[in-house]
C-alpha cells in the first residue's frame, strides 16, 4: 500500500483558451474568500418634512438626519452608544434641484432646500470601521395644489387665502404664507 501523496494536474478551460490548473484557480479565488464579509451597519434616514408644496422654490428647509444610524445591523432603532466606533456618511441627492443650507454630503446631518418641481430622491450610504456598509433611501415628495389652487400643506387656520393676518401691531396685512409663496400658486400676495 502506497502511503505517499498523490497529485494530479487538472486543467480548466475551454478549447482554444489558456488552460489554468485547478490548484492555481483555487489559490486565486481563495484570496477573495478569506472569511465572512464585515458586519453591516444599520443606516437610518430621518427626513423632516417629508413633503413640500409644488413649486416650493427653495423656501422650505428640510432636515436630513442620519444620526440614528448604528454601527451594527438592527431591525429596530438602537439607543445611542456614545462609545460606539464612528460611522462615515455619504448622502446622494437626485431629482429636484437642491441647495445645501448647512452641513455637507459627508456629514451625519444636513439641511437642504429644494426647487419642488419634482420629488427629491435621497440615498444614505453608511460605513462602519470594520468596512461594512449599507444604504437606505427616502423621498421628499411634492404636494400639488388642491382644486382651489392652495397647497394643502399650508395651515388653513394661519390665514385663509384672501384674508389678511394681523401684524405685530395688530393691524391687518397680507398673509405672510402667501407672501412667502407657500399659499396659492401664482399668487404673489
Amino acid at each position: 500500500m502506497n502511503t505517499g501523496s498523490y497529485s494530479e494536474d487538472v486543467r480548466v478551460g475551454a478549447p482554444g483558451q489558456r488552460l489554468v490548473t485547478l490548484g492555481a484557480l483555487i489559490a486565486t479565488l481563495g484570496c477573495a474568500c478569506n472569511g465572512p464579509p464585515p458586519p453591516a451597519p444599520s443606516p437610518v434616514i430621518m427626513a423632516t418634512p417629508s413633503t413640500v408644496c409644488l413649486g416650493d422654490d427653495f423656501k422650505t428647509v428640510i432636515t436630513l438626519d442620519g444620526t440614528q444610524s448604528s454601527a451594527v445591523l438592527a431591525l429596530e432603532p438602537l439607543t445611542f452608544d456614545g462609545g460606539a466606533p464612528p460611522l462615515t456618511y455619504a448622502w446622494t441627492l437626485a431629482g429636484s434641484a437642491y441647495r445645501i443650507v448647512s452641513g455637507t454630503l459627508t456629514a451625519s446631518k444636513l439641511t437642504v432646500t429644494i426647487a419642488g418641481n419634482e420629488p427629491l430622491q435621497i440615498d444614505l450610504l453608511v460605513q462602519n470601521t470594520t468596512g461594512g456598509s449599507a444604504d437606505s433611501t427616502a423621498t421628499i415628495s411634492v404636494t400639488p395644489p388642491n382644486d382651489a389652487g392652495v397647497c394643502p400643506l399650508v395651515d388653513a387656520g394661519a390665514c385663509p387665502l384672501g384674508d389678511a393676518s394681523p401684524d405685530a401691531a395688530g393691524d391687518a396685512g397680507p398673509c405672510p404664507l402667501v407672501d412667502a409663496g407657500v399659499g396659492a400658486l401664482g399668487d404673489a400676495g
